[in-house]
């Protein structure tokens, strides 16, 4: 392979690629090469390409494969992911999910977008190695429990815990865990807003919210549809003169539930569930400028779209 490959054209950087997939020699110095590029895509298309032709798990790519989970961009991991979603036939994935289980072991709380996006692979993709990791982190929440020192908690493993799951041990943890979960929470929304963001996907942002629902109170269906997906039996709405409050008694936000509701296209759904875009939520847009969401220890004001803003205390009454 060209040591020039990031300054070709990107049909001869597909060709070279291509070419040394062919030749079936130095196949993880090509991972590694495509790895170093700015742009993603290449790296992309040769990792779906290695797929298809069930070399992936061939050694040393595993391995290979495990660093650049570990190195690669918000935006490499979700080019990766998207191409691999649109293999061509029965492929197997199973080094790739060992190294997406791996890296959402080993990324710090500041990657959580790209923790979020291997999540929503796995849920697709292997459910059963999904579940595995969330059940390994309730487990050490659990042994915490037990130990009582909720504190040896780290935040990445807290973000792997389910919605349901952080309700369950908050209420039998007691204070120190509450307290625990309170500093989690108010560490996922500062990680968030210190997230930058580009004038070009602020100016999409606001586009699409603000375009995608017209019909005058079509926010109140995707509200309701949200509850639904979150397990609610109960879901109430009061509307005064200066503000709508919706509320439902599901299943409350864990971390993949605010980077959901933050971002477009980011959902936590499956493929097949009603809202699977992901943009459901931006129909509040239509009545509102800042939203707020208070749900388990989250608390925060949207912001521009997808920024949130840490907010004290509940929800003002009235």
């Amino acid at each position: 392979m060209s040591h020039d490959l990031g300054r070709l054209p990107f049909p001869e950087q597909l060709a070279q690629i291509d070419a040394g997939l062919a030749s079936g020699r130095g196949l993880e110095a090509l991972l590694n090469a495509a790895g170093r590029l700015r742009d993603a895509e290449p790296l992309a298309y040769a990792i779906r390409r290695l797929a298809e032709a069930g070399a992936l798990d061939t050694p040393p790519l595993p391995d290979a494969l495990s660093a650049l989970f570990l190195e690669l961009s918000d935006t490499g991991v979700h080019r990766v992911l998207r191409h691999l979603e649109r293999a061509r036939g029965p492929v197997s994935l199973g080094a790739v999910v060992n190294a997406i289980s791996g890296a959402m072991r080993a990324l710090p709380i500041e990657r959580l977008a790209a923790v979020c996006l291997m999540d929503r692979f796995l849920k697709n993709a292997d459910p059963a190695a999904r579940e595995a990791l969330a059940a390994e982190a309730f487990a050490a929440c659990r042994e915490a429990l037990f130990a009582n020192d909720p504190a040896r908690l780290g935040d990445p493993l807290l973000a792997r815990v389910p919605g349901a799951r952080l309700a369950e041990l908050d209420a039998s943890g007691g204070p120190a865990w509450g307290e625990r979960l309170r500093a989690f929470a108010a560490r996922v929304l500062d990680v968030l807003e210190a997230m930058p963001k580009s004038l070009s996907q602020a100016n999409a942002e606001e586009l699409l919210s603000r375009r995608v629902y017209t019909d005058p109170g079509h926010f109140l269906f995707e509200l309701l549809q949200n509850a639904e997906d979150a397990g609610a039996r109960r879901w109430r709405v009061e509307v005064g003169p200066r503000r709508v409050a919706v509320w439902h008694d599901g299943t409350p936000f864990d971390a993949k539930d605010v980077v959901g509701v933050l971002s477009i296209g980011q959902t936590t759904k499956k493929k097949g569930q009603i809202g699977f875009f992901g943009v459901g939520f931006k129909a509040v847009y239509e009545i509102c400028e800042r939203p707020q969401v208070y749900s388990g220890h989250f608390a925060f004001e949207i912001a521009d779209i997808s920024i949130p803003r840490r907010l004290a205390g509940r929800p003002p009454a009235g």
